[in-house]
């Protein structure tokens, strides 16, 4: 097995990273190769609180050793104000009191200057009162603290404790504040102040298996549902026919007009998307024959008055030759262009003409014999 030699101080991922065996021999080598004791105890004041926090077992890191040291070291303040945590390190029967002894006065000076150490020792050895719930799951602990300039920083221990609560495991790691061991590149001491602690999961639970794509294949009919799904639905297309006057000329109706005249009788219509319109142009009526009647009746005494009119004028109004020889000429009358009908102006002409045939042909016949009693 190969000798680990440490000669410089273990860092904070040291200790709260590496396994128990590997932990146990660099802490002995950096103390065989310091001889620093005020350090080589805060190091295992670290990892009880470690030990308390996560699964794995650190209990009684370097037995042997501590015991020597306490029973052998020069008597110093911090073996004095640490060594409440190591109590139960010494088995044999006798050599705690000779610790007590060298270290302090008396009995009642022992409680004054280890009463924070033994109340520390109380919270890590009581053991956590929560149930395991996540037992496939690999839990951490990431926690804040801030250094004493203020600056916050993380300490993330693995492999945590389910059983341990949040208020159990707030208490653990502010212990780490009564500890001055770490520092910063600048020299500014770590772990001053506890803010807070989360414990998420870090593990998967579920069993991740590749399956390679060209490998698959589906069944027939799930890959006939697949065919089917895929298939794009067509929107159904809404025929709206318009009735316009004869004669309009609908080539200049822009979209936005041809909307318009969609919506007065299809009001709920938005968009002219999936909308086929027709025009329908008018059919003239013809008129009844009551109506005829009177229009002959009516207009025979006007055409035979005017033709004898013509004939009188003719009789009295000599022709010259340039009368009879030359062709009466007739200027070309222009055709007057109809103007197209705005969108209201149509829906108006087209209720007028639209107005019930009923009611029409009955004002007519009215009309027509009040005009025969006249």
């Amino acid at each position: 097995m190969k000798t680990i030699e440490q000669k410089k101080p273990l860092l904070q991922r040291t200790l709260f990273g590496v396994k128990r065996a590997t932990l146990e021999a660099k802490i002995t080598s950096y103390f065989e190769f310091s001889q620093d004791v005020a350090t080589f105890i805060k190091y295992l004041v670290v990892v009880m609180v470690r030990n308390s926090l996560v699964v794995s077992d650190f209990s009684f890191l370097c037995q042997e050793l501590v015991c020597e040291v306490f029973l052998t070291a020069e008597p110093s303040d911090v073996l004095r104000e640490y060594c409440a945590y190591f109590k139960d390190y010494f088995k044999k029967s006798g050599d705690w009191d000779k610790v007590v002894h060298r270290l302090f006065t008396d009995k009642k000076e022992y409680y004054r200057l280890t009463e924070e150490a033994r109340s520390n020792k109380k919270l890590l050895d009581t053991p956590g009162t929560e149930k395991v719930q996540n037992s496939a799951l690999t839990l951490r602990i990431v926690s804040t603290f801030e250094d004493a300039s203020g600056k916050k920083h993380t300490l993330t221990i693995a492999d945590a404790d389910e059983t341990r609560s949040r208020a159990e495991t707030s208490e653990l790691l502010e212990i780490l504040t009564t500890v001055a061991l770490f520092e910063t590149a600048a020299g500014v001491r770590r772990f001053v102040k506890f803010i807070q602690a989360k414990r998420p999961g870090t593990k998967e639970t579920f069993k991740e298996t590749v399956v390679e794509v060209d490998q698959v294949e589906q069944p027939a009919d799930q890959q006939e549902e697949c065919v089917l799904n895929s298939e794009v639905e067509t929107p159904e297309v809404k025929t709206i026919e318009i009735v316009v006057p004869a004669g309009v000329d609908l080539s200049t109706v822009n979209a936005q007009d041809l909307l318009t005249m969609v919506r007065v009788g299809h009001p709920d219509v938005v968009s002219l998307e999936n909308i086929r319109v027709i025009f329908t142009e008018e059919e003239p009526e013809e008129p009844a024959d009551d109506e005829l009647e009177i229009q002959k009746s009516f207009l025979e005494p006007v055409i035979e008055s005017q033709s004898s009119q013509t004939l009188l004028k003719d009789k009295v109004t000599p022709k010259t030759i340039d009368d009879v020889s030359a062709p009466p000429t007739t200027k070309p009358q222009r055709t007057k262009k109809k103007r197209l009908l705005t969108h209201k102006e149509a829906y108006v002409q087209s209720l007028i003409e639209n107005w019930p045939q009923k009611e029409h042909n009955g004002k007519n016949k009215e009309s027509s014999i009040k005009k025969k009693r006249r």
